[in-house]
């Protein structure tokens, strides 16, 4: 779910429209109906929300475990442009990350996000934390333990990524008594349910484009002939909203 702030002011600024109440009551929603998972996905400009991101953090774990984690996307310029952006203009996956850990006092802090093993490291990063009962994380992630390595074999890569994420708590799961009395136990219980994703992608737009990176993409749009294109390629625009492939027909 789209989801750029915890106030109406950053909506005016980048949607036009009051929404935090809209989408606090679609969370609701959500969670009335038995739990439907939600990811916010913050789109982050320099000079908008930046400054609000360990809000929006705050926010989704307090939300857990209806929201299932945050996606933010430093802002990428596409569509009509007329003035090339600025360094200013833009935030790096870096500054995201440092942003988060000063924003959190250091509940998150830029050593638990590790690049996915897909595509280039310059494209993403990704942690994963346990909320506790006070709100708080606990952060399963760290660089300590290395960078996934790199195959060749995209689902392979996944399937991967997401077992050495779990199998810490798989493994300990040994029968027994299932109380809340035995705080690891408890940890390991509820960290099945009480977990948040906070990652980050890099769009490249025609400024930043960088061949190698679309080169080993692992996100595609598949065209009706077969093709499968980068997603940056996909969308990406010169300054006067020329596309090279959004006009042609394409299937998700």
């Amino acid at each position: 779910m789209q989801f750029d702030g915890t106030n109406d002011e950053i909506y005016m600024k980048t949607r036009g429209k009051p929404l935090f109440e809209v989408k606090k009551k679609a969370i609701e929603n959500c969670k009335e109906v038995g739990g439907i998972g939600i990811t916010l996905v913050v789109t982050v400009s320099p000079d908008i929300n930046l400054d609000s991101v360990g809000d929006i953090i705050k926010f989704a774990a307090d939300n857990v475990p209806v929201v299932k984690g945050v996606h933010f996307q430093p802002i990428a310029h596409f569509g009509r442009y007329p003035v090339e952006p600025k360094d200013e203009n833009r935030v790096l996956l870096p500054d995201l990350v440092k942003a988060i850990e000063k924003q959190t006092k250091g509940m998150l802090r830029a050593d638990n996000f590790m690049p996915t093993s897909c595509s280039n490291v310059h494209c993403d990063v990704k942690s994963l934390s346990v909320v506790l009962p006070d709100g708080s994380l606990f952060p399963l992630t760290t660089m300590s333990l290395g960078p996934p390595k790199k195959t060749d074999n995209i689902a392979d890569k996944t399937r991967t990524e997401v077992s050495q994420y779990w199998r810490v708590i798989e493994d300990t799961m040994d029968g027994g008594n299932d109380t809340e009395d035995n705080s690891w136990r408890s940890f390991v219980k509820r960290a099945k349910t009480h977990y948040l994703t906070v990652s980050a992608m890099a769009f490249q737009d025609a400024w930043t484009g960088e061949t190698e990176r679309w080169e080993r993409c692992c996100i595609h749009v598949v065209t009706l002939d077969g093709k499968l294109i980068p997603f940056c390629l996909f969308n990406v625009t010169s300054k006067d909203g020329t596309t090279l492939y959004r006009r042609k027909t394409f299937c998700a």
